[in-house]
């Protein structure tokens, strides 16, 4: 068995302790603020919304959620009308990213592949296969 170095150990870490991974953004107006990993906490859910203001105009948001996934169920969607706005939401819990639109579908797929990439090499360096 090899003995890893530390740095190794250290960069490695976080990478075993994960919770569910979400992406965290909000976008309105062809501006978007946002666009990093979230780590949601025990229980949340991945959280996706966009609400049509106007034919032009829609506001999208995706973040970890309780509250709101409580509301529309785990690993469901739905679509509703408020005061004359069209709102669809998801949320879900079943992978990573998951209901992700389909805009930040190629961030999703590197994001992946970086992974499998340090999983690969956690293998080769614990002479795991």
């Amino acid at each position: 068995m090899k003995i890893l170095p530390p740095a190794i150990i250290l960069l490695l870490l976080p990478i075993a302790s994960l919770g569910l991974q979400c992406m965290k953004r909000m976008s309105a107006l062809g501006q978007t603020v946002g666009g990093e990993t979230e780590t949601c906490k025990k229980g949340a859910s991945c959280f996706y919304g966009s609400a049509e203001l106007s034919p032009l105009v829609t506001v999208e948001m995706s973040s970890c959620s309780r509250m709101r996934c409580k509301v529309i169920g785990k690993n469901k969607c739905g679509d509703t009308t408020i005061k004359g706005v069209k709102v669809h939401a998801c949320c879900c819990d079943s992978s990573d990213f998951c209901k992700l639109p389909a805009k930040e579908k190629r961030l999703k797929e590197k994001m992946e592949s970086t992974l499998s990439k340090i999983k690969e090499l956690w293998k080769i360096t614990t002479g795991s296969r």
